[in-house]
């Protein structure tokens, strides 16, 4: 089973750049993306997926209205919040929401995608025990992000 991920991003150039370089560098597959709120609520709806990429502010709505209404649904599904706002402020405010970490845009892209490989990697363990008709243990919780609430 391929690790999957939808990405809600209005930025054009932004999906641009993200749905390749997770491909390449963590081996997800970004199987759908919308760009705003009414979209992203269509796809949790439909879409299965193991990792959530949020863009906070979006065309319409904000990520956190989309983390919202994800959390009412699974609290375990790891969603990553992608600004160019990464304040402390925000940072607490996302966190506090239920995000599993906040990345900033312009400066934090490499450690975004090494904590998406350590999703991608998490679950294909999981995967591979499920295959073997082993009973799989639960999916470890993502790595805390030691940057996540420091002041910037």
């Amino acid at each position: 089973m391929q690790v999957t991920a939808v990405l809600i991003e209005d930025s054009i150039a932004m999906r641009r750049a993200v749905i390749p370089a997770m491909k390449e560098l963590t081996g997800i597959d970004v199987v759908a993306f919308a760009e705003d709120v009414h979209g992203a609520r269509h796809l949790m709806a439909i879409e299965h997926f193991h990792l959530v990429v949020l863009d906070l502010f979006l065309s319409v709505g904000t990520g956190l209205d989309v983390l919202a209404d994800l959390r009412t649904q699974s609290q375990d599904k790891p969603v990553f919040i992608l600004t160019n706002h990464a304040t402390h402020d925000v940072r607490q405010a996302c966190l506090q929401a239920g995000a599993t970490a906040v990345f900033d845009k312009s400066s934090e892209l490499d450690a975004f995608f090494e904590r998406c490989s350590h999703i991608a990697n998490a679950q294909r363990a999981h995967n591979a025990q499920s295959s073997m008709g082993r009973q799989p243990a639960a999916l470890p919780l993502p790595l805390p992000q030691s940057r996540s609430l420091s002041p910037e």
